[in-house]
């Protein structure tokens, strides 16, 4: 008696899903299972140096916050010296006194290297001739220990300086670690879509059996693969759009720590206003210049 095709091609398709699919799946069943443990670990050891670099982030911020409520406080004792010395008034006038800027923009093009070199420069060289006139109108006070306090308190409000520059430039470099652990996350990140649509298989294919036998193990087999190709896509999608925006993220770190290494470079190269023999005399030192102190960070604490 000749088989029906239709009938030979159906019997064809539940074999091989009785015989070879679910066997194979139930084989393997386990590795995927293991696979994504593995995979889990590793993005949890991911996660544990992202977690860490974000407390070492935090720990900077408060710091930072902290070196900038003693600064305030430091400046405000400064000024209270100032004013018991009766040069509160003229000294805040010579700090609030801003650079010269206009006749650079006539020198050079807006926006341009050699405008930016310039306007370097006027900054230095105002900075300078406000430490000039602090120094003088410092040295004019007939107090010889309120002059002392006056250049102490101002050599501290220098050092505290120093160290919120370099706190900075320290909060920047965690920032680009932590960025750094975001893109590595990112990468690592909707990996494990696979194992995922292996359980879900394995779940399908032992439902559609139960249920309806061989040609339910098959249907359930399809619908798993069709699920998996979904689960692949979307992962992809999700990955792809991490990674973008953790490589930004980690490209505006690089910049930001750049600025902050240029503005540190800067200002522990910049001359503190007074000498540390002049701390203690309270009268100009004849051997100083201010380009021989810079601030030094630490120095306040």
């Amino acid at each position: 008696m000749a088989t029906s095709p239709d009938l030979v091609t159906s019997d064809t398709l539940v074999a091989w899903a009785q015989g070879v699919a679910v066997p194979w799946i139930s084989d393997h069943w386990l590795l995927a299972v293991t696979a994504a443990v593995v995979g889990a670990a590793c993005l949890g050891h991911v996660l544990a140096d992202l977690n860490r670099a974000h407390r070492a982030s935090s720990a900077g911020a408060a710091k930072l916050r902290e070196i900038r409520e003693r600064a305030k406080a430091c400046h405000r004792q400064l000024v209270e010296l100032e004013g018991r010395a009766g040069i509160a008034d003229v000294a805040e006038k010579i700090r609030d006194e801003p650079p010269y800027f206009l006749g650079i923009y006539d020198a050079a093009e807006p926006w341009s290297d050699k405008q930016r070199e310039l306007e370097t420069a006027e900054v230095t060289l105002h900075q300078q001739h406000l430490s000039r006139r602090l120094r003088d109108l410092y040295f004019s006070v007939q107090d010889a220990e309120l002059c002392k306090e006056l250049i102490a308190k101002a050599r501290q409000e220098g050092d505290l300086t120093a160290d919120y520059f370099h706190q900075e430039r320290a909060n920047a470099a965690a920032r680009l670690q932590v960025a750094r652990q975001r893109l590595d996350a990112a990468k690592w990140g909707q990996t494990q879509w696979w194992s995922w649509a292996s359980l879900w298989g394995v779940l399908l294919i032992g439902i559609g059996s139960y249920f309806f036998g061989p040609p339910g193990a098959l249907g359930g087999l399809l619908v798993g693969y069709f699920n998996g190709r979904r689960l692949e896509h979307g992962a992809a999608r999700a990955r792809e759009s991490a990674i973008a925006d953790a490589d930004r993220d980690r490209d505006e770190a690089e910049r930001g720590l750049k600025d902050a290494e240029e503005i540190w470079n800067r200002v522990r190269n910049e001359p503190q206003t007074f000498s540390r023999r002049e701390v203690s005399t309270g009268q100009p030192d004849p051997r100083h210049s201010t380009a021989d102190f810079p601030a030094e960070p630490g120095a306040a604490a």
